[in-house]
């Protein structure tokens, strides 16, 4: 019977299950938000030693490329500098933790190309998995249930899945606060030539009403803009522009800053440990970050 569990079949539960054979796996189904109508699972993996000894262990290809950066300010492309970093750090409201994650404000970055349905493919027969969704966790007693109604006692346990997911099936209630989002893809002509040779582009002019452009798939791009959340008045929420089409409302939202350090060090102490982006709720965490981690517990032997 085992004793070790982790919570969602995307990637990063994937990888969790990779490194740490310990571990099985609970999900109704593989592969997470990877061929959703909107993907927001990675787009890329960053080219670091440890992504390559990732794929290398996985008889994977390696495809290395250049990510190019945009800063769009005054209706043309400049090179970015400390004042629009400073600008831009005001625009979004999020501080020293925006100035920290651009600090050195490339206009490119090396990146490994991945497919990533074969990537998923190739985990797959690799990990441990148990078929079945998680109904409840019970973190005084370290039990947990499914919706079928198997019940199981863990040891460990690592949640991949959304924070607001993970919250509502704890038996326990732990303070987490948070808003929805709106993504909205396509964009006008006009807009899609200005943008399309860079995969981000960084808008710190005020009078301009969104902040980031990403690159999903061609012809595709996200741009988020700071609206006021309909129902947490003092906090800022995320929501694309333009146009009014296709709009998806996340099955979960955005998480209000401040509440995940408290949440996340309460679920310490009943053995539950957070993984990944959504996971952990870091939206400056990476890929590449969640396999040097995983790698650093494998070498701690985490779960044996």
């Amino acid at each position: 019977m085992p004793r070790n569990f982790i919570i969602g079949g995307g990637l990063s539960g994937l990888i969790a299950g990779y490194y740490l054979p310990e571990f099985t796996i609970i999900s109704p189904d593989y592969g997470g938000m990877h061929g959703a109508s909107f993907p927001l699972g990675p787009q890329f993996l960053y080219h670091t030693l440890e992504s390559d000894a990732f794929l290398t262990g996985l008889d994977m290809p390696i495809f290395p490329r250049q990510v190019k950066v945009g800063y769009y300010f005054k209706n043309r492309f400049v090179e970015p500098n400390e004042h629009f970093l400073q600008m831009y750090s005001q625009k979004v409201r999020s501080g020293q933790q925006t100035l920290d994650a651009m600090s050195g404000m490339k206009t490119s970055f090396d990146i490994l190309e991945v497919d990533w349905t074969h990537l998923i493919e190739v985990l797959r027969p690799k990990v441990n998995i148990i078929s079945g969704e998680v109904d409840k966790v019970f973190p005084d007693t370290h039990r947990l249930r499914l919706v079928d109604g198997r019940a199981f006692v863990y040891d460990y346990l690592i949640s991949t899945v959304p924070l607001p997911i993970l919250q509502r099936i704890l038996f326990k209630w732990f303070p987490l606060k948070y808003a929805g989002v709106l993504f909205e893809l396509e964009l006008d002509l006009w807009y899609y030539l200005q943008a399309k040779d860079f995969d981000y582009v960084y808008f710190p002019d005020p009078e301009v009403p969104y902040y980031r452009k990403t690159q999903v798939e061609d012809p595709f791009v996200v741009v988020e803009s700071i609206t006021t959340s309909p129902t947490v008045k003092e906090e800022k929420d995320r929501t694309i522009f333009l146009p009014k089409v296709n709009q998806y409302w996340l099955p979960y939202g955005k998480i209000i800053s401040g509440s995940t350090l408290e949440f996340a060090q309460d679920l310490k102490e009943h053995e539950i440990y957070l993984l990944g982006r959504y996971g952990k709720w870091v939206p400056g965490y990476k890929l590449h970050d969640l396999v040097a981690e995983v790698q650093h517990w494998k070498k701690c032997g985490v779960g044996s």
